[in-house]
């Protein structure tokens, strides 16, 4: 159904075809980066149309993806790009300064619109087919609150993202016209 509604925010909606054909593209821009199977694209950005898009395009060349909160202050942001050992960085709308956050460190840096119009003119055709991903293959990091001392990195694989996603919508009975709407940090 690539004409069903993906994304919605404000008064504006991405079909799951908009999103592919704009996640496609990224991925293209992020393999001509050389990010790699396995590699960390961390993503910073307000909640946005291309940070869904960026998580997207990080999985489907099987790289593993972390968010960052531009709202984080700036030792926690950095903390999280070293502990990840990001290669590249996408940012959405000049959330942050690259200098700022490592890129001295040789992290590459990918600099986004928050609607990726950009790319919606590209084609993602570069990319060829994804990599074959395994249940344990990791998928995304993310970090605890650091309320104890130093905040953790807790690195998710797809098979427990895809269980999850799964007892959600059983537990939930969500539906294929159902929405939901994500509330947790980015962070």
């Amino acid at each position: 159904t690539p004409q069903k509604i993906a994304v919605s925010a404000g008064g504006r909606q991405w079909s799951y075809a908009q999103l592919i054909e704009r996640a496609s593209a990224l991925s293209s821009i992020l393999c001509a980066q050389r990010v790699a199977r396995g590699d960390v694209v961390a993503i910073l950005g307000p909640r946005s149309f291309a940070v869904v898009g960026s998580m997207l395009a990080a999985l489907m060349c099987g790289a593993v993806f972390v968010t960052i909160d531009p709202a984080l202050p700036r030792e926690r942001r950095r903390l999280m790009l070293r502990e990840t050992a990001a290669k590249v960085l996408c940012v959405v709308d000049d959330a942050g300064q690259p200098m700022d956050l490592g890129q001295d460190d040789g992290l590459g840096v990918v600099r986004l619109d928050s609607s990726l119009d950009a790319l919606a003119s590209l084609r993602g055709d570069a990319l060829g087919a994804s990599p074959a991903i395994k249940g344990d293959d990791a998928a995304y990091v993310f970090f605890t609150s650091g309320s104890t001392g130093r905040p953790k990195a807790i690195l998710g694989c797809h098979k427990g993202l895809s269980q999850f996603l799964e007892w959600q919508r059983q537990t939930f009975d969500i539906g294929q016209d159902d929405r939901i709407s994500q509330l947790i940090a980015l962070s």
